[in-house]
C-alpha cells in the first residue's frame, strides 16, 4: 500500500507461456481501473471504476 492506496503489480509466472485468457484480461482491467470499493448487503465485495466492476463473493 502506498499512501493509503493499494498497488497492483502483475508478475509473470516463469514457465507459463499460455498467455492470459480473455476473462483474465477483463479482471486485470477492472482491477487497474478500480477507484472505489464497497460491500453489498449479501457481503460481497465490489471493486468498481472506469473499466467496470469486479464482484467477489465468499462461501
Amino acid at each position: 500500500m502506498a499512501n493509503g492506496v493499494a498497488v497492483l503489480i502483475r508478475v509473470a509466472v516463469e514457465g507459463c507461456g499460455r498467455g492470459y485468457t480473455e476473462s483474465e484480461v477483463t479482471v486485470f482491467a477492472a482491477l487497474d481501473g478500480a477507484t472505489r470499493a464497497f460491500r453489498r448487503p449479501d457481503n460481497s465485495l465490489v471493486l468498481g471504476g472506469s473499466n467496470g466492476e469486479l464482484v467477489l463473493f465468499t462461501q
